[in-house]
């Protein structure tokens, strides 16, 4: 290995065959365009939800043994994914960068409603300096996550992010445990939201729950009008500062 300096030449070469490694002419980092910006924000949606039923017969034992029903009403999160892109600059006519480093600060502005089903956890640190090479993690909870990432694609430097939620049914608890009939009307599994429960009890004299019970179908109030009214699960991310520099190798 040698190394040659002057006032106009740098070279690094590789004796044992006579290979050059660097000169003056190498870039160590092949940075060809630099990207600048602040305050931009993300704002992920709400979720899907609905709402879901549990219902349960039986009798109340007794003279007269009666038939009775009992329904709750909870909310559920749907499954499902949404995803966007926000263009963030231009790639500069005649470039091809072909990858990304930069850093990053960022807070959350928009809170979602956490004393539903508990806390969006934040996965990184706000108002910090972070290097962000790929994308990271914003934050979770028990059925969702929501990332961002940076890319290069149709001639834009992008920001993505992407939320997905998996099925979450307060409602999931086993029908046949039910002591007392009321105990029904209150869902168990936490954290649950209940929205509204119903309990029916025939008049009297049927020995069975009857089948000609009426259905009990919620048509108001639904999961926007329950206890808590009506909320969401949406938060914005602000990106306060973004320094990225594309390389092209």
């Amino acid at each position: 290995m040698s190394i040659e300096l002057s006032p106009t030449k740098f070279e690094i070469r590789d004796d044992a065959d006579d290979g050059l490694v660097m000169d003056h002419a190498t870039k160590l980092i092949p940075i060809v365009q630099k990207v600048e910006l602040t305050n931009i924000d993300v704002a992920f949606p709400d979720v899907s939800k609905s709402t879901d039923t549990i219902m349960n017969t039986g009798t109340t034992g007794g003279s007269p043994n009666r038939g009775w029903r009992a329904y709750a009403w909870g909310l559920q999160i749907d499954a499902g994914i949404q995803q966007g892109s926000i263009n963030l600059a231009a790639i500069t006519a005649g470039l091809s960068p072909n990858f990304i480093l930069g850093n990053i600060r960022c807070a959350r502005t928009v809170n979602p409603r956490e004393d539903v089903f508990g806390p969006f956890v934040k996965s990184i640190l706000e108002n910090t300096w972070l290097t962000m090479r790929s994308g990271a993690r914003l934050e979770f909870n028990a059925w969702t996550r929501r990332i961002v990432w940076f890319d290069i694609a149709g001639g834009f430097v992008r920001l993505n992010w992407k939320q997905s939620t998996g099925l979450y049914d307060p409602n999931e608890l086993d029908p046949n445990i039910v002591f007392f009939p009321d105990l029904y009307t209150t869902l168990r599994r936490p954290p649950a939201y209940q929205i509204a429960g119903y309990y029916y009890t025939n008049p009297g004299g049927v020995t069975d729950p009857p089948i000609n019970f009426p259905p009990r179908e919620l048509a108001a109030p639904h999961w926007s009008a329950g206890p808590l009214g009506a909320f969401s699960f949406a938060s914005t991310w602000r990106f306060t500062n973004i320094n990225l520099w594309l390389g092209q190798l």
